[in-house]
């Protein structure tokens, strides 16, 4: 089970799979946005409070990811959600465990 550092770990390793496979394809937040969330009026913004958040300073945080938006990103940059998944559950589990090692250091 994941803590809150885990969950924000998962949702690092989440953006950071989708973000690198994004760059590689060359792929525009606006494109993007048009093809995960084509009912969203500005998907652009859609994508960019998930990847940097809204807001200006320590108020700026990601928006929490729902399962859904992950499908669809996935989706949308030809990622397999299944091994986003998975490599975001390992990585948090590994982040999680060693909060816990270093807090009873």
């Amino acid at each position: 089970m994941l803590n809150e550092i885990g969950m924000a770990a998962f949702e690092e390793s989440v953006r950071s799979q989708i973000e690198e496979e994004r760059s590689s394809r060359g792929m525009t937040e606006s494109s993007l946005g048009k093809l995960a969330f084509p009912h969203v009026a500005d998907a652009r913004r859609k994508v960019q409070s998930i990847r940097k958040g809204q807001g200006a300073g320590e108020n700026r945080k990601p928006q929490q990811l729902r399962g859904t938006d992950i499908l669809n990103l996935c989706e949308a940059v030809g990622l397999s959600w299944k091994k986003v998944f998975d490599q975001a559950i390992k990585h948090a589990e590994r982040v999680q465990e060693e909060a816990r090692l270093t807090a009873i250091r």
